[in-house]
């Protein structure tokens, strides 16, 4: 999807897989700004052994309001979600980015901007594993604020992904919690 800008209101663009087989990358490049409300980008394996692609998104800002952006993979895990503003902020309001891997690894999650990431108001930030470890989130700013939310990486079995966050001038957290965990006798990622 390609356009200058692209806003979607009560909508999903994604793709879903109930039988074996691989779903292919999505990639939306915004322009000036993508808008997401009450909305969702992303891919769903509910039973594939072959995984699924990457989500990516790209524009100037980036705004993603009661909705989310996501990879869920079966199994063989998945490839991950990269968000990256090239000349503004990215906000994430009442929203969900996820990798998680449901029978897998989870996936990486990468959200990158020029200025500034908000993620805000019971937000969760999450690329939970299930036998074959958490991926890796990092976030990476010129300021950076979590405010009553989560970030999150783990796994039943095997470590939690790390957890990098990178910004040049602040980051504040406010009432949230960064965790990465497991459940069984493997050492968690590092934050």
């Amino acid at each position: 999807v390609s356009a200058s800008p692209v806003v979607l209101r009560n909508s999903r663009i994604g793709g879903d897989n109930r039988k074996e087989g691989y779903i292919g990358s999505i990639t939306v490049d915004g322009g000036t700004k993508v808008e997401l409300d009450n909305s969702r980008i992303g891919n769903f394996d509910v039973q594939g052994i072959t995984g699924v692609g990457a989500v990516t998104v790209n524009a100037e800002s980036i705004v993603v309001n009661n909705g989310g952006v996501g990879s869920t993979g079966n199994k063989a895990g998945n490839a991950g979600v990269v968000i990256n503003a090239t000349n503004g902020s990215v906000e994430i309001n009442d929203a969900s980015i996820n990798a998680d891997g449901r029978g897998g690894k989870g996936g990486p999650v990468s959200i990158t901007a020029n200025d500034s990431i908000s993620i805000s108001n019971d937000s969760i930030i999450d690329t939970r594993g299930l036998g074959d470890g958490g991926g890796e989130i990092e976030i990476t700013a010129n300021s950076v604020l979590v405010g009553d939310s989560r970030i999150r990486s783990g796994d039943s079995r095997q470590g939690g992904g790390v957890i990098i966050i990178d910004a040049v001038d602040s980051i504040k957290i406010n009432n949230s919690r960064l965790t990465s965990q497991t459940f069984g006798g493997a050492k968690s990622g590092d934050i």
